[in-house]
């Protein structure tokens, strides 16, 4: 998926009643890889800081190392 596609899921899912966190669990995995590694770095260290644990956030983001 490009960065349009993944915006169009973004916006389908929303208009379907989906939650924030369930569209983030839903397109995560594919947006991170597309990023540039310091922008990718930062959401997971935002995860980090929201609470999520190391295997949380392996399952949403199974392509970044734990220590990203």
């Amino acid at each position: 998926m490009d960065r349009e596609q993944i915006r169009l899921v973004v916006e389908e899912l929303e208009r379907r009643g989906w939650s924030t966190t369930e569209v983030t669990v839903a397109v995560l995995p594919h947006l991170l890889p597309k990023l540039p590694p310091a922008d990718a770095k930062a959401i997971l260290a935002g995860l980090r800081e929201l609470g999520l644990t190391e295997e949380e956030i392996a399952r949403l983001a199974p392509a970044c190392s734990p220590d990203s």
